[in-house]
């Protein structure tokens, strides 16, 4: 079976890191993947490496955008007559590949979508994020793209969470499958934490109002004043707002937080996350909470926002610990409350890592997924 997934960016942010554990699950002895992409990215470096093909495609941004000069582009980019000659690019490229069905990895790749509906290919819609209340962006066409969700033949999402948004726009039962990780890749021993004088938090995630960045800057700035231990922040991560990374750059640096650290996202944080005792999750809404799992993973204490698809991975004070969403004072005192009991957070750590491992094997999530392209073959 040979299996078409088109995707909007050919970043590594976690939409496409997913799709890559997805495709290294696949069994290859029975399907042949080929990824559609719009351009150059670390994305088709990833695919080299697995041996898997790819093919350029015109695919246009679906969301609108704060700045008005961006926002108009997009907008002209989603028109009908540009929309319509990127749907022929993808008829095109779906032709010459003749896949037996097209896995759109994400609800943005509606002329995926709309292509495969016009060569009568069954294809999948993947629900991945909230859009408006994680990215805080909105369609720029919904009534088309909510057309093209419906007529799928299966819309899966990441989480219940993200299914209740869009289950009023689609006729038939949305399907919920997390999302799998490689566990191995993330796995790291347990071990002493919050005991040194030094106490590293760990933040990784692109820099967007949504992921609350700030939130856990001004957390930690709270925190050192009601104790004696350095605690050091460190934050990792893809420019997704240029506005709300500038914003963050100049507080930390017009109150000399020298104890903060931002730096550009790397795919190996291995060495970093065995050097911290915290991993904080500061979503606004998160889709799943992907970030979250590899925290647990790496034995570090989770403290997450109480929202979101995080509710559905976190359970507070056994697998980890929540704070109310967008208030840095409960986060600061979630974290003082951790640096006076270090011992009662190891229990938290030690199931935090059993349940991640347990729960989000990658072999489990490509098995469920692979289940359902032969339930839409079988029923096309």
């Amino acid at each position: 079976m040979k299996v078409c997934y088109v995707t909007h960016k050919p970043n590594l942010t976690g939409a496409n890191r997913s799709l890559l554990d997805l495709l290294d699950g696949l069994d290859r002895d029975r399907y042949e993947p080929v990824v559609l992409v719009n351009r150059r990215g670390p994305l088709l470096a990833e695919l080299k490496k697995r041996d898997i093909p790819y093919k350029y495609a015109l695919i246009p941004p679906t969301l609108n955008s704060d700045n008005k000069v961006l926002d108009f582009l997009k907008r002209v980019l989603n028109s009908a007559p540009v929309n319509r000659l990127c749907v022929e690019t993808v008829k095109l490229r779906l032709r010459q590949t003749n896949p037996d069905l097209v896995h759109n990895n994400s609800l943005l790749c509606s002329v995926g979508m709309q292509a495969a509906r016009e060569l009568k290919l069954p294809y999948l819609c993947h629900f991945r994020d909230f859009l408006w209340e994680d990215h805080h962006r909105k369609l720029l066409r919904p009534k088309r793209v909510h057309k093209l969700m419906d007529d799928a033949d299966v819309c899966i999402s990441i989480s219940g969470t993200v299914k209740e948004k869009f289950q009023p726009f689609v006729t038939k039962e949305v399907v919920v499958i997390q999302d799998g990780i490689h566990t191995e890749l993330y796995d790291l021993p347990l071990r002493p934490v919050l005991k040194s004088q030094t106490v590293n938090l760990l933040m990784a995630g692109r820099l967007h109002p949504g992921k609350g960045q700030l939130d856990a800057v001004k957390a930690v700035e709270l925190a050192r004043q009601k104790t004696d231990r350095d605690l050091r922040l460190h934050i990792l991560g893809t420019v997704g707002d240029p506005a709300y990374a500038e914003e963050l750059h100049e507080y930390v640096e017009s109150r000399g937080l020298d104890y903060v650290s931002i730096e550009d996202f790397v795919n190996d944080l291995s060495a970093l996350r065995e050097a911290c005792d915290i991993g904080l999750t500061c979503s606004y809404s998160e889709g799943l909470g992907r970030v979250t799992i590899e925290n647990m993973l790496a034995s570090l204490l989770v403290i997450a926002s109480d929202s979101g698809g995080t509710l559905e991975i976190v359970e507070d004070g056994k697998n980890g610990i929540f704070y109310k969403t967008g208030d840095p004072a409960d986060l600061a005192d979630k974290i003082l409350w951790a640096l006076d009991h270090p011992d009662e957070c190891m229990p938290i750590i030690e199931e935090g890592h059993r349940f991640a491992k347990e729960t989000y094997d990658c072999r489990t999530y490509t098995a469920k997924v692979q289940e359902l392209y032969e339930q839409v073959l079988n029923n096309h």
